[in-house]
């Protein structure tokens, strides 16, 4: 009969505990930092395409349509109302350049708003009531509301 021995050594583990908790602490927060900072992106992604990046001329986008992927994250759809509730698009706004790239710029932030940080982002958001019938679920975000969001 061999004798076994063990291939390693684990110590008590409450260094290595403590160590993991931490980083799962600071991780956690990293990922709600990285959803506020994206939260104003978003806002000013949308003047800026609306404005053809003249931040200071008027626009009145107060809500953007995200839709939720499989995976938890949000896309930009492109889609937007403005103060008086009327429906609109990026492409079929006058004097908006390049609607599609636009749009497609913007998603290379939105997508960072996910499950890791779902509470807070999803203040900013009201799920729209036809998402079923268009195949998933898709949200109001409150731009007015995200532009004035305090990154600390």
């Amino acid at each position: 009969m061999t004798s076994l021995t063990p291939s390693y050594s684990i110590p008590d583990g409450a260094v290595e505990r403590a160590a993991l908790h931490d980083a799962i602490h600071n991780a956690h927060k990293a990922s709600q930092r990285l959803a506020r900072g994206v939260i104003v992106v978003i806002a000013a992604a949308v003047r800026d395409i609306l404005t053809n990046n003249h931040p200071e001329a008027p626009f009145d986008a107060v809500y953007l349509e995200l839709r939720e992927a499989r995976d938890g994250s949000l896309w930009a759809t492109g889609r937007y109302w403005t103060k008086s509730g009327e429906d609109r698009t990026f492409a079929t706004t006058e004097g908006v350049e390049d609607p599609d790239m636009a749009t497609y710029g913007m998603n290379e932030w939105v997508p960072y708003l996910d499950d890791s940080n779902h509470d807070t982002w999803s203040p900013f958001v009201t799920e729209l009531p036809d998402g079923p019938r268009r195949g998933g679920r898709f949200y109001h975000f409150d731009l007015t509301r995200a532009a004035v969001l305090d990154l600390g």
